[in-house]
């Protein structure tokens, strides 16, 4: 199995860390790459499963941490909205010289996805939303005062956090001992980053740009995810869309990856490439 490779890149604040694995198939290597975008408070390593797949399928894949994330700098003081990410992930695509791309997010990353095909529409072939928060304001204010205010990974000198946010993930049944210690040390470092990006993320106008997105839609979703019952939204705005049910929880990337890309193996295969 090839080795998935690590880079920086630089922004105007500071430098942003990514992972990316090539295509291991050289007759499908003109593909346009694939921009995968993580969860709160994960970081990029939460797509290596995925990456290895897509790269056998023919496809570039590179997923960046979120600043304040992973091995990305931290901001200083607060973002002022969803934009800041946003433009930090697409000057990865600037200085790489994609001219088109695919989207693939989950969670927080889907919310980012969104505004990323509404905002930058002739690059955009397709967007995958993953457990996207499909919410409504009065929904992201009480999402916001659950997710922000109290979260429980900020740090206490008893380190109670530490236990607490163990014992959170070692809920979800299909964790091996390794992936999960791999995952909580992500969200044990991100726990300024998580703040700074839900409450960006709790302020987007998610459903305003989603009616704005001019590529094919494909979302996905556990049944088991508290944002489960949100997913359909996306036919409201966008008809055409296809929706798609997998298995793993709130880390439907991670624990069901064999069945996140069959659906997207599918989505990628059939979906229209819209040119503006």
């Amino acid at each position: 199995m090839v080795s998935i490779k690590k880079a920086y890149y630089d922004t105007p604040d500071g430098q942003i860390h990514y992972r990316y694995l090539h295509s291991s198939s050289p007759e499908k290597a003109q593909q346009d790459p694939i921009l995968l975008l993580h969860m709160s408070a994960a970081s990029s390593l939460y797509f290596e499963p995925l990456m290895h797949r897509l790269a056998a399928l023919g496809y570039d894949s590179y997923a960046p941490d979120m600043p304040g994330f992973g091995q990305s700098y931290d901001p200083e003081g607060q973002p002022a909205n969803t934009r800041f990410y946003v433009e930090a992930f697409m000057l990865l695509a600037t200085q790489h010289g994609w001219k088109h791309f695919h989207l693939l997010g989950h969670h927080t990353g889907a919310s980012l996805g969104i505004e990323m095909a509404a905002t930058y529409p002739a690059q955009v072939r397709s967007l995958c939303i993953i457990g996207a928060a499909l919410l409504f304001a009065p929904e992201q204010k009480a999402m916001a005062d659950a997710l922000v205010i109290a979260p429980e990974t900020y740090p206490v000198r008893d380190g109670a956090h530490l236990l607490k946010k163990w014992n959170r993930l070692l809920a979800y049944p299909g964790f091996e001992i390794d992936v999960l210690h791999a995952q909580v040390l992500d969200q044990i470092r991100a726990w300024q980053g998580r703040r700074q990006v839900y409450t960006c993320n709790f302020a987007q106008d998610i459903m305003g740009f989603l009616g704005r997105v001019k590529c094919a839609v494909l979302a996905m979703s556990a049944r088991e995810s508290m944002l489960f019952e949100y997913m359909g939204r996306v036919r409201d705005v966008k008809p055409d869309a296809k929706c798609v049910t997998v298995g793993g929880g709130e880390f439907e990337v991670l624990l069901d990856v064999d069945g996140v890309y069959e659906a997207y193996k599918d989505f990628l295969d059939s979906a229209p490439h819209v040119q503006i």
